[in-house]
């Protein structure tokens, strides 16, 4: 089903338009570059349209496609932050691995690098059974200050990104 196209307004019969059944979480982003990223009931995750920094899995869309491969199935959370045009996604499977994409720029992505602009092509780099997980910080044009915090089944906290390092 297309994304974009003609506006609804409410007093159209289309409206409230459906954009994609079968969805358990959502994130929308605009500031220019509209992209949205759904986690499906399936544990699959979709992505339409802008593609900054990779969050799209290296295509702009205009429709809604299934993002990520092998890394992206039985995913149980998923957390998306955005701001402008650059966004940082992170998805916890049932196997208790986490898969971080997107903004990278201070190693948000968990995968021990700073490259910007990171697909869904690796886990974190957690020798460790994660079992939640939370996002902090913020996202504009010119960073990515944003850090993820890893709860394993340990009963331990680690994180990685910007603002990271905390005091043990």
């Amino acid at each position: 089903m297309e994304m974009f196209g003609t506006d609804i307004w409410t007093t159209s019969s289309l409206f409230p338009y459906k954009v994609l059944t079968n969805v358990a979480d959502c994130y929308v982003f605009s500031g220019g570059y509209s992209r949205s990223i759904a986690l499906m009931k399936d544990g699959t995750v979709k992505h339409s349209g802008y593609n900054g920094f990779q969050i799209g899995d290296g295509v702009d869309r205009t429709s809604w496609t299934t993002i990520g491969g092998a890394y992206l199935q039985n995913v149980t959370k998923l957390r998306v932050r955005g701001g402008d045009y650059g966004t940082s996604a992170m998805a916890l499977r049932s196997d208790g691995k986490a898969v971080g994409w997107g903004r990278n720029d201070y190693g948000q992505c968990g995968k021990g690098h700073q490259t910007d602009g990171t697909a869904p092509d690796g886990f974190v780099l957690l020798d460790k059974n994660i079992i939640d997980f939370q996002m902090s910080g913020y996202i504009n044009a010119a960073a990515g200050n944003h850090a993820y915090h890893f709860l394993t089944s340990e009963g331990k906290v680690y994180s990685c990104g910007a603002s990271a390092r905390l005091q043990t």
